[in-house]
């Protein structure tokens, strides 16, 4: 029976790991070697997790718990690739819900399918205190047409899966990345997986719901736009050097791509800061409009 490895890197996760584990412990899949690395959490997350030791290698999963200093979850990542065993593996973050049959679907999926080297699933976008339902995404495409998804995601185009729910075949990882290593920026962690596999192999999308994403308002991939984009504009440009049999024009091309990528983004946000949203009520009627600040 193939094997599963899930990798999750954690820091601070007291507030969200009891539903994270729950989701974890009702898969219906026993053939998962989990590594849960702390990423120098300074609250309960050793605590919590370590209590549920008893229960993972009761469901016949195997369970691994790494401690850095905090490094960012790259770095942490990092850790577990270097010693997961694994005929597929999955970076789940710390405060997503799994559905039950996330391993048994995604890794039958990939058993069934030997050309294919990547799968999404439909995620569904929750909101994170009440877990109340936002919206639906996962990626669309025409089986008669070649799939762009490389492009599309290297510059943020339309209809993307969740990047963050992927499963992965560990040799197709391995045979791009033969140090198991992925570039450690200061904003994500996805790309770095995805966009090489993009470029070398096949990816392919399932119909079914299998993972909640919960959107946090002050998550790092929310907050501080204006000087993240010069992190992410880095992340993307480090991980197109590294993407194997890609030439040397075809690199430069999507140099230049990124390059105008968050350039307009930033454009974008300093617009955006000239002006502030002021709200007001006439005669039962709400209305908000932009005025320079």
């Amino acid at each position: 029976m193939s094997t599963v490895t899930l990798i999750t890197p954690c820091f601070n996760g007291e507030n969200h790991l009891d539903n994270y584990i729950k989701g974890l412990l009702s898969q219906t899949a026993s053939n998962v070697e989990y590594i849960f690395i702390n990423d120098g959490s300074t609250d309960n997350t050793k605590n919590i997790i370590l209590s549920y030791k008893k229960d993972f290698l009761d469901k016949g999963w195997t369970f691994q718990y790494l401690e850095q200093e905090n490094s960012g979850q790259a770095s942490a990542i990092n850790k577990g690739l270097q010693i997961m065993t694994g005929d597929y593996f999955s970076c789940i973050d710390s405060d997503d819900i799994l559905m039950p049959n996330y391993f048994e679907k995604m890794s039958n999926y990939l058993s069934t399918n030997s050309d294919v080297d990547m799968v999404f699933p439909v995620a569904e976008i929750v909101k994170e205190k009440t877990l109340e339902h936002i919206c639906y995404r996962s990626r669309k495409i025409n089986q008669n047409l070649v799939d762009t998804i490389f492009e599309d995601v290297l510059l943020a185009n339309e209809n993307l899966p969740v990047f963050a729910s992927f499963m992965i075949r560990t040799k197709t990882f391995e045979k791009l990345n033969p140090f198991k290593q992925i570039y450690q920026g200061l904003s994500g962690q996805n790309p770095q997986f995805i966009l090489p596999i993009a470029y070398n192999g096949k990816v392919s999308y399932l119909d079914d719901c299998l993972i909640k994403i919960v959107f946090r308002e002050n998550s790092d991939s929310h907050t501080n736009l204006k000087d993240k984009t010069y992190n992410w504009e880095y992340l993307y440009t480090e991980t197109l050097k590294t993407i194997p049999n890609m030439p040397e024009y075809e690199k430069a091309y999507y140099f230049q791509k990124i390059k105008e990528r968050f350039s307009l983004k930033r454009l974008k946000i300093i617009e955006r800061e000239k002006y502030k949203r002021v709200s007001f009520n006439i005669l039962g009627i709400k209305f908000k409009i932009k005025i320079p600040k």
